[in-house]
């Protein structure tokens, strides 16, 4: 209830809108060193704890191992190019092709009713108790979903049972009311053949007791003839319609019906990027699309960061692939970094945010060559929560064509069809569909060594507690916190999601301390106006545009 409350306060916008205008003024500024900050990663996570610390004072710098920015936020552009940016409204259709043709609507309402149903018990029960095996591990999503459909099945058979037990029932009753009937009609008939016989040999008269008795029984079966017809006639309707409407013996049919099902748990593996045997069963990767439509942009994700960048001026050193995170001193943090050319380079910050995905990270704790190195090593709590994280693989094959040869929008509005291969394109359209593409795009995460997969679930073995752990700073030698943790792995309401990443670089930072040149905390007012030597000149604290245009002074600083 409380969750659709604010959900409509949002979207009449009576809450949670607006845009950030940076106002924060230090009063006491920080010496030089103390104010080195080193973001590793200039993904989602990276760009926005840059943006939380520099709005308060920190001189940042973010590395990046590949040439660009984003991350595992990737964006192409068609040979045909592509248009303005701006948002589309994506919307929760189906379409789902049967042997090359498309099953019908009645059918998918159908199926997505019963996901829906299966989801919402999943999501519900979630939230009464914990779920564990023998061993202590989480039941998996898969196996929760097989107890439903086991509980489906059992309950189909139990309703076909009742059927066939209410059809014999009607049946008997039905027989019963029809044997009364004709011994009714038996016995009214001998009464009146009497009764003829009696008037025919002309001794009616001569015993009136008789033919009163007679009398009274053509009466009394006309009567209980009439009420027991009635019965029949209520259990013969009951019969035709018991036979009208028969009672599946199955719940679902195990050929077709069952892979059209299984499509749906399909679509829920690639959402999350692991097979529902090895996920927490109460991972709803859908959880976040529930109230409203989900937005597109045209020229993707990423050009959306890179333009961010660009506005707030961020020092972005790309080709910088980080080796090793040395905390193990007193005052500072060494990162050593490999160039494009080879070369090796060591950095010093007072404080280090690592947005490191978990592929890497579980490369790092597993002494891969190809990850970073930590020194001293990861904390073994940290490196538990970082083993218990689920990794997920998510590729995805893109195929361009020069014109749509598949239906789009005639079966509902902003429909969105996907294929997973060619091979299906000709399966389903045949010689519509051409032969080679104009391009092809396959992503390959699981190869990339700056991720080693495409985003984090919560396993058998993740607690909520891992989320905390996975967050928690890393000390030098003085005590102090100095290595922060940030991306969408450290998320737990919005893992493996650009929101998630986003949000942990924002709030992961909100606890980074500098310290003043006698060594005491940082204090920051953050209801005072920005420092006029802040401002370019002319220009107003309205997030850094001025007339609409980014300045020449406020693009970033990208350097390879």
């Amino acid at each position: 209830m409380y969750g659709n409350v604010v959900h409509f306060l949002t979207r009449h916008g009576l809450i949670n809108f607006g845009r950030y205008v940076r106002s924060t003024r230090i009063t006491r500024f920080l010496i030089r060193d103390r104010r080195k900050v080193i973001i590793i990663g200039a993904g989602a996570a990276g760009i926005s704890a840059a943006i939380q610390l520099i709005s308060t004072g920190f001189d940042v710098t973010i590395l990046e191992g590949r040439g660009r920015i984003g991350g595992r936020v990737h964006s192409f552009k068609t040979k045909s190019g592509q248009v303005s940016l701006e948002e589309h409204g994506v919307y929760d259709y189906t379409t789902i092709y049967v042997d090359g043709k498309p099953l019908n609507d009645d059918k998918i309402h159908i199926f997505l009713t019963h996901y829906e149903s299966a989801k919402g018990a999943l999501n519900w029960e979630a939230h009464q108790r914990e779920h564990r095996d023998e061993n202590g591990l989480f039941v998996s999503r898969q196996r929760a979903y097989e107890n439903l459909m086991n509980l489906s099945e059992r309950s189909t058979l139990i309703k076909y049972f009742n059927h066939c037990k209410s059809l014999e029932e009607v049946a008997r009753a039905r027989e019963k009311h029809y044997n009364q009937m004709k011994n009714l009609r038996n016995t009214a008939l001998m009464a009146e053949n009497r009764l003829k016989k009696l008037e025919e040999q002309g001794l009616l008269d001569n015993d009136p007791i008789m033919r009163r008795s007679l009398k009274r029984d053509v009466a009394t079966s006309i009567q209980k003839f009439d009420e027991v017809s009635n019965a029949f006639e209520a259990a013969d309707n009951h019969w035709k319609l018991l036979n009208e409407h028969p009672q599946a013996k199955q719940f679902m049919h195990p050929g077709s019906d069952f892979n059209t099902y299984n499509f749906m748990l399909g679509f829920e593996e690639y959402l999350i990027g692991a097979q529902l045997e090895k996920v927490q069963f109460s991972c709803d990767s859908a959880v976040n699309k529930e109230h409203g439509v989900a937005a597109r942009l045209t020229e993707g994700v990423a050009e959306l960061l890179l333009r961010i960048t660009q506005r707030r001026n961020l020092d972005i050193h790309l080709n910088h692939k980080v080796v090793d995170i040395d905390y193990s001193g007193v005052d500072d943090v060494k990162v050593r970094v490999q160039k494009k050319d080879g070369e090796i380079e060591e950095l010093t910050a007072a404080i280090v945010i690592s947005t490191l995905p978990i592929g890497v990270l579980k490369k790092s704790i597993a002494g891969d060559a190809r990850a970073p190195t930590f020194t001293p090593p990861l904390p073994a709590e940290k490196a538990k929560s970082i083993r218990n994280m689920g990794s997920g693989l998510i590729n995805k094959c893109i195929l361009e064509f020069d014109k749509a040869f598949w239906a789009t929008g005639s079966r509902a509005n902003n429909q969105s069809t996907q294929f997973r291969a060619l091979q299906t394109l000709h399966k389903v359209f045949g010689n519509n569909c051409p032969r080679t593409p104009l391009s092809a795009h396959i992503t390959r995460w699981h190869e990339d060594e700056l991720a080693f997969g495409s985003g984090s679930f919560m396993s058998l073995r993740t607690e909520k507690s891992d989320f905390d752990e996975l967050m928690k700073p890393l000390k030098t030698s003085d005590g102090k916190n100095r290595v922060y943790f940030a991306g969408e792995h450290t998320s737990s309401s919005y893992a493996a999601t650009i929101q998630g990443a986003w949000m942990s670089g924002a709030s992961g930072t909100k606890n980074v301390k500098g310290e003043d040149e006698e060594g005491g905390d940082m204090h920051i007012d953050h209801d005072g106006p920005l420092p006029e030597g802040m401002l370019a000149d002319g220009q107003e604290t309205n997030g850094g545009v001025v007339n609409g245009e980014i300045p020449e002074a406020k693009k970033a600083k990208i350097d390879n």
